[in-house]
């Protein structure tokens, strides 16, 4: 029997001690890490340990258990390391928010396993010894997304504390900004607010809009998308937009909904004019954040703004329908 001890960091604090465990010991069966806080073999700094209680930085987590057990209940964390392509625009120790170039994935499929933006911040940050793909518990992750082919700001939290936190922010709405930059096909009207429910197809991954339906489903998802209008260009609308919600491609689907779709847009837009034009680039661009009320430690966040400009095909793209 060896007691092994996990020396708590910033990183995994703020999380309760079974689901820590959990994530350390990934293929522990539920039933054997409860059994062991049930014979109290499970302890915070030498003090017997509920499933309930919670990890704060500098605790000392310790569990006993065989030699056998330690080395078919833990794993190591598996990702491809691939250099960095993506621009860092701020970094501190709980976040890092990072300008994503056109057809990066954020998260893996089962088609890209490999280049993905979230292969390279784990790269980075393992780098900087910020990360331990040994010790499995929080992992570093986006806290919002990004499509594939959508560029702009994207924000990975480096602590649980921070991810919990800015998940929060977002569904209440009124605590961040988010603006995005996009071209759209048609004369748009000078401002204006969309507000269509929307459901995600898991098949085909579409979202329709659900104009005038009473038809219950828990799939349909309330959706708000404000928009101003920037200039114009013959038929086309340079527009900047509030994404108020974050449902899967909502701005897309939203201004094809308004028969607005986004120029270069493969999914939803219009081909005709996308091939007339021949633009096969989304244009769409994350490229205002700023956070209005975080609280204590992250307050400090609350007085700055993330700017990422727009990337040089776009502003060709401008040039070329002006």
């Amino acid at each position: 029997m060896v007691k092994k001890i996990y020396k708590i960091t910033k990183v995994d604090a703020n999380q309760r001690a079974d689901k820590y465990i959990q994530k350390v010991l990934s293929r522990a069966p539920r039933s054997f890490i409860y059994r062991q806080f049930r014979r109290k073999d499970i302890k915070i700094n030498d003090f017997t340990a509920l499933p309930q209680s919670i990890l704060v930085e500098g605790d000392e987590l310790s569990i006993f258990l065989t030699d056998q057990q330690l080395k078919d209940f833990s794993t190591i964390y598996v990702f491809e390391r691939i250099p960095m392509t993506a621009e860092i625009i701020y970094e501190d120790d709980a976040i890092l928010v990072l300008d994503k170039p056109r057809g990066l994935l954020v998260h893996s499929t089962r088609l890209e396993r490999v280049k993905t933006l979230t292969n390279e911040v784990l790269t980075y940050l393992e780098s900087k010894g910020e990360f331990d793909p040994s010790n499995r518990g929080f992992i570093p992750s986006p806290v919002h997304r990004l499509d594939q082919e959508t560029t702009g700001l994207i924000i990975f939290a480096k602590t649980l504390e921070i991810a919990q936190v800015l998940s929060d922010a977002l569904v209440k709405r009124d605590e961040v900004v988010r603006k995005y930059y996009a071209l759209c096909s048609g004369k748009l009207q000078k401002e204006g607010e969309i507000k269509f429910e929307l459901e995600k197809d898991e098949e085909t991954f579409i979202s329709f809009v659900k104009k005038n339906d009473n038809e219950e489903s828990d799939r349909k998802k309330e959706a708000i998308t404000k928009y101003k209008a920037i200039k114009y260009f013959k038929n086309i609308t340079f527009v900047e937009i509030h994404l108020i919600t974050g449902r899967f491609n909502q701005i897309r689907a939203h201004f094809s909904a308004i028969n607005h779709p986004l120029l270069g847009d493969l999914k939803y837009g219009d081909r005709t004019l996308n091939e007339y034009l021949n633009v096969f680039r989304l244009c769409l661009h994350a490229g205002e954040l700023k956070f209005k009320k975080l609280p204590h430690p992250f307050s400090y966040l609350n007085k700055k703004t993330f700017i990422a400009e727009l990337p040089d095909d776009m502003k060709e793209i401008i040039e070329k329908i002006r």
